[in-house]
């Protein structure tokens, strides 16, 4: 009988000690370096140069994705899940500022919807007058409780016809972020 309750208060011990590692680490912030630092690394390893970035990040794509990407328990735990909605939550009102990310001309989203406003064929040909490349859309990354794995909506726009955009999956591999697979919905036009 003593081996059975020193067993449950052993058990009860690390469900404890699980339980309030997850709960320190959903309290802690990402933060805007974060971003930034995450960002910087998977656009060099995509080899982008020079690109075009709206100021709001996009996230249309990750929440209409949302219930099945949480779903799967294959990536994340629910602890991961919730702290990524609080991540979707806390960053509503951030926006991507030019001198932080390598290659990037940040356009605001403000200024890129007028030109869409009246005729998409006429928007194209004054956005790609005035700015050339098209635009690129982020949502920000979603990180893990332990932050070495993370999900980003990317999503490219050249032309009334040409575009393409998805949610991907990034796991961190001896420090470095590394690409693992596209999940959810993938568009292409």
């Amino acid at each position: 009988m003593t081996s059975l309750i020193s067993n449950l208060t052993i058990v009860a011990l690390f469900m404890f000690i699980d339980h309030s590692y997850l709960l320190g680490q959903s309290n802690k912030k990402v933060s805007n370096k974060n971003y930034y630092e995450f960002i910087n690394e998977i656009v060099v390893s995509d080899s982008v140069m020079q690109f075009n970035l709206a100021s709001e990040p996009d996230f249309k794509h990750i929440l209409d994705d949302t219930s099945f990407i949480f779903r799967d328990t294959t990536f994340f735990s629910s602890g991961d899940a919730q702290f990524m909605r609080q991540q979707l939550t806390q960053g509503k009102h951030f926006k991507w500022k030019s001198n932080r990310i390598t290659g990037a001309h940040v356009i605001s989203s403000k200024k890129i919807r007028k030109y869409f406003k009246n005729d998409i064929w006429d928007g194209w040909k004054i956005f790609n007058k005035k700015h050339r490349r098209g635009f690129t859309k982020f949502s920000i990354p979603l990180f893990t409780l332990d932050r070495e794995t993370c999900i980003i909506y990317k999503g490219r726009h050249c032309g009334s016809l040409c575009g393409g955009g998805g949610i991907y999956l990034y796991k961190k591999v001896e420090g470095k972020w590394e690409y693992v697979t596209t999940i959810g919905t993938i568009w292409m036009s």
